[in-house]
């Protein structure tokens, strides 16, 4: 069974944003403020920074704590019911070439794709923010290749950075 390291930022400071986040941890199966069974490895990033700073410093540890998996859920997701099994299920199915896991989607042909009884389809780069999974090994290469991208690369919001470099490599 591969193993899964889960990072959320969060914004504590917006009632709001608590509030999704303690609906997120009974979700996710948090016990106490721990982590969830299924993912061992679980941190929340609390510190008020830009988005440029937090999301360096959560893919950073996403790739230092070595599992096989790389998930980031935002603070107001919500995860559908039997997530854990069903992310499993969707993780262990795919080709070994498939290096990133978009778990949501604004494509404008992803109601035709599940209207005609579709639940796959690949892009070459459409990420959405708020879920998404990349293997460990992706999440090592995306670090490398950001770190010597062009400032304006590494000041894009952080999915259309992994979108722009699943796209381009």
């Amino acid at each position: 069974m591969s193993s899964i390291a889960l990072a959320i930022p969060h914004s504590p400071w917006v009632p709001e944003r608590a509030a999704s986040m303690a609906r997120l941890r009974e979700q996710l199966g948090c016990c106490d403020g721990g982590a969830p069974y299924e993912a061992p490895y679980y941190r929340e990033f609390t510190d008020r920074e830009p988005n440029t700073v937090w999301s360096e410093k959560l893919w950073t540890w996403l790739r230092d704590t070595g599992a096989d998996w790389c998930l980031q859920l935002q603070d107001d997701v919500i995860v559908a019911p039997c997530f854990w099994p069903a992310l499993r299920a969707m993780l262990s199915a795919l080709p070994e070439d498939a290096g990133v896991v978009g778990l949501t989607s604004v494509h404008p042909a992803a109601v035709e794709i599940a209207r005609r009884g579709h639940r796959w389809y690949r892009t070459p780069g459409n990420v959405v923010g708020w879920a998404y999974a990349l293997r460990h090994d992706a999440m090592s290469d995306f670090l490398e290749f950001r770190a010597a991208a062009p400032k304006e690369f590494r000041e894009a919001n952080e999915d259309d950075q992994i979108g722009q470099w699943a796209r381009m490599t």
